[in-house]
């Protein structure tokens, strides 16, 4: 086949669909299509929700494969890549944050849209299908015409289904015509009984799912839409289009709302439909299959060579496909994210028999689908080889345990004190709103690194580190997209003032080690040796050798002595400045990497994101990029709290600003990030003397 489309529906119920069950009537167009469609009947997802779910359909791998990582591991294949590899036109079309190219997921495709910088609101946090159609017609414009075109693999993941359940009227009067409700009274439904998962109304978790319903209708025109945008570039009768759900969603089943971890049918037995132009005749399929083999399925139809690194194999031929089992797996997480040590949660269904595993209570359950398809019927003490099935599911608990990056290692209780002591991880809750706001600022920062990357050789370039909150980000941003290009992190400098805290040496050292950072640790050594190490003491221009006493004439000093401090004027200029032109000769560096921001400081207000330095007596040419201008102090802790950012713990203790220590003073006793950020100066803890001088020491080249 010459083209291929994959469009996933995000949370669509199998029994949504009329095709699957004749009581709805929701879907005239899917239904329509039916003659020209394989229905597979037992097709079961890998997992619950999106992110458990996902890596099965696009990577054909499960999710615990390669560890718990947020970010998609480099050892997974995604089907763009050998698609692309063989000259495969591929395109992404989505709105759902869990499968951005934030997370890699952007890997290889020659157009991935994922909105993370588009404008989204909480009763409506995702671009409609509608418009992503709009967007994959654009494309296709350009990159679909005439016979000699390249094949083209087009994918699109619809969100409208997903809570927070709010449909246009026109769509709710298919499935009720009572309902009238306003926008705000749907989106309290969502807030004060889908988010709380209270299902002790039944006439409230009925409403929901009636709104879930009138989704499921706009959908259907959605579907129409894209089929005819498919026929309009006369690419249709050439394409298979297939049709499936990353999950389902539960309404009160087993005791809950949404798309928890759980591994019942409403949730993993998912609608799959397989469009094929030139079928005349359904063809129902009652084999049981997973999501894993949709990827390889596209390969075949591509008619190209199966992927090594997928688990799953090709529906087709179908008389080729063989009985098997099917897994699934996912954290057992309660609510609208994972919050990193839930426990593990599996299931194994074999023909009609189903097995679930939760460690957390560590429970087995085991249902009869043929005669219990709601499995209400826990028969796990009455089935007399109910080991041979836990034994399916057994070996797979905690089998990549050492992977994960939520699991400790094994080590002493006094190791491990010591290790979380050195660093901090923020657990506020950050809503999905902001966390998607806060996404769409690092994809600016990740850009910016992007064409630092495309501009200079690697071993040009150096980050600048303090270990403060600014610098950190910068740091951590630029680690993703060395990680993303399959890159180390280039140099990086820590400036030692003389005047350092124990807690960011710690910090520091710790990070090095678990974020692999080639860090150099740079000091003036002869003004420290000539200062005996000692803060206030009195250091004799005359004693300093030629560099520094240069250096000295430059900025316009000329007394004899000056007292050692790095937060001093001349001390700025030796311990920082001189050490970092040091730095930049003695490794040829021509970009460096600066954690800036724009609200930190008046003086920032003109920075730009390249700077140009030209050679002067003071400092070589360089160019100064500063990935995270836009940010502000607000952002960095929503940042850091949204993607688990390490660090330093003495923002815990009131430090909002961290200089050197004898210059740096509490501003409070509360966390940073819980100080009043809008009105209060974010630098008022530091030396104020260097506050005021901060312009002038920047345009000598003070970092």
């Amino acid at each position: 086949m010459r083209n291929v489309v994959l469009l996933t529906i995000d949370a669509l119920r199998m029994d949504a669909l009329g095709c699957y069950d004749k009581k709805s009537s929701l879907t005239p167009f899917i239904d329509s299509i039916q003659e020209n469609c394989i229905r597979f009947t037992k097709a079961h997802s890998v997992g619950p929700y999106t992110e458990a779910a996902m890596p099965g359909i696009l990577t054909s791998s499960y999710y615990f494969e390669f560890g718990r990582q947020k970010k998609l591991s480099d050892q997974r294949t995604l089907i763009s890549q050998p698609l692309k590899k063989e000259g495969v036109k591929t395109a992404g079309f989505h709105s759902n944050p869990h499968v951005s190219g934030f997370f890699g997921w952007n890997r290889d495709w020659n157009f991935f849209y994922d909105s993370m910088e588009d404008d989204v609101d909480d009763k409506s946090p995702y671009i409609e299908a509608i418009q992503l159609n709009r967007k994959a017609d654009t494309w296709l414009s350009s990159n679909s015409r005439g016979p000699s075109s390249d094949s083209i693999f087009l994918w699109l993941h619809y969100m409208d289904v997903h809570e927070p359940y709010i449909p246009q009227q026109k769509y709710i009067e298919h499935v009720d015509p009572t309902i009238k409700l306003t926008e705000d009274e749907m989106f309290d439904m969502f807030k004060n009984v889908l988010l709380k998962r209270d299902v002790s109304n039944v006439d409230n978790v009925e409403l929901l799912k009636k709104l879930y319903m009138a989704h499921v209708r706009a959908i259907d025109d959605a579907v129409k839409d894209l089929f005819s945008i498919l026929e309009k570039h006369e690419i249709l009768q050439d394409s298979v289009v297939i049709i499936t759900a990353d999950h389902g969603d539960e309404f009160n089943e087993h005791g809950g709302l949404s798309h928890d971890g759980k591994m019942y049918s409403e949730l993993v037995q998912v609608p799959f439909l397989m469009y094929e132009p030139d079928r005349t005749q359904n063809l129902t399929c009652n084999n049981l299959v997973s999501s894993l083999d949709i990827a390889p399925t596209i390969l075949y139809l591509f008619g190209l060579n199966p992927e090594p690194n997928f688990e799953g194999i090709s529906l087709l031929p179908l008389e080729a496909y063989p009985e098997k089992g099917v897994f699934g797996e996912a954290a057992d997480k309660y609510g609208s994210r994972e919050k990193g040590d839930e426990k593990e949660v599996h299931y194994y269904r074999e023909g009609d028999l189903k097995i679930i595993y939760r460690e957390t209570t560590d429970g087995w359950e085991l249902y009869d689908c043929k005669s219990d398809p709601h499995e209400k019927n826990n028969i796990i003490d009455q089935y007399p080889d109910s080991e041979i099935m836990k034994n399916k599911i057994i070996p797979r608990v905690n089998r990549y345990q050492n992977k994960s990056i939520y699991v400790e290692v094994s080590e002493s209780e006094t190791e491990k004190d010591r290790k979380d002591a050195v660093y901090g991880i923020l657990e506020n809750e950050i809503s999905e709103k902001r966390k998607r706001q806060c996404a769409r600022l690092i994809e600016v920062s990740k850009n910016i690194i992007r064409g630092a990357f495309d501009r200079f050789k690697l071993d040009e370039i150096a980050i600048t580190w303090t270990g403060g909150k600014d610098s950190g980000l910068c740091l951590w941003i630029v680690k993703n997209v060395c990680e993303e290009r399959n890159i180390s992190i280039p140099k990086t400098l820590i400036i030692g003032e003389g005047d350092e805290f124990q807690e960011i040496e710690d910090f520091t050292e710790r990070i090095k080690g678990d974020w692999k950072v080639p860090l150099r640790m740079c000091r003036n050594e002869d003004v420290l040796k000539t200062a005996d190490h000692s803060l206030g003491a009195s250091v004799k221009v005359s004693e300093l050798n030629e560099r520094n006493r240069m250096e000295i004439e430059k900025i316009g000093f000329d007394g004899e002595e000056f007292p050692f401090e790095a937060e001093s004027f001349v001390g700025n200029h030796l311990m920082k400045t001189v050490v970092f032109n040091q730095f930049l000769e003695d490794n040829n560096i021509k970009a460096i990497f600066q954690g800036l921001r724009w609200d930190e400081h008046p003086v920032r207000f003109e920075d730009e994101y390249f700077e140009n330095i030209a050679e002067s007596h003071l400092v070589p040419p360089h160019t100064r990029i500063r990935p995270i201008l836009h940010f502000t102090e607000k952002d960095l802790w929503d940042t850091y709290a949204a993607f688990k950012i390490p660090y330093c713990p003495l923002y815990e203790h009131g430090y909002r600003s961290l200089g050197a220590k004898s210059s740096t003073e509490k501003q409070s006793e509360v966390p940073a990030w819980e100080q009043d950020l809008e009105n209060t100066e974010e630098r008022s803890g530091r030396q104020q003397d260097k506050e005021k001088a901060m312009e002038r020491l920047r345009q000598l080249g003070y970092m």
